[in-house]
C-alpha cells in the first residue's frame, strides 16, 4: 500500500512548493501510474492559469501606479505653489475645485 500511493504523495510534495512567488512550478509526471497524468495535466494547466492571472494583475497594478503618478504630483505642486503664500478664500476654493 505503501509503494502504490508513493506517487501521490511525490505529487503532494510537489504541490506543497508552489506559492504565489513560484507559480512557474509545475507538478512533474516523471514515474507516475498514467491513471494519475490527466490529474496531474490539469493540475499544471490550472497552474499555468494562475500565473498568468498573477501576470496580469501584477502589469494592471504596475500600469496604474505610472498612470496615477501624473495627476498626483500635478496636485501636489499646484498645492505646494498655493501654500507658498497666504491667498485669498476663492484662489483657495479654486485650488479644492481644480484638485477635485
Amino acid at each position: 500500500m505503501r509503494r502504490a500511493l508513493e506517487p501521490l504523495r511525490n505529487m503532494a510534495n510537489s504541490a506543497a512548493t508552489v506559492t504565489s512567488d513560484k507559480l512557474h512550478t509545475r507538478i512533474a509526471m516523471d514515474n507516475v501510474p498514467s491513471e494519475l497524468e490527466p490529474l496531474i495535466a490539469a493540475l499544471n494547466g490550472m497552474l499555468g492559469g494562475l500565473e498568468r492571472s498573477f501576470q496580469r494583475l501584477s502589469q494592471f497594478t504596475a500600469d496604474l501606479a505610472h498612470d496615477m503618478r501624473t495627476p498626483i504630483a500635478n496636485m501636489r505642486g499646484a498645492t505646494e505653489v498655493a501654500l507658498a503664500r497666504p491667498r485669498s478664500t476663492d484662489e483657495y476654493q479654486m485650488l479644492l475645485a481644480s484638485n477635485m
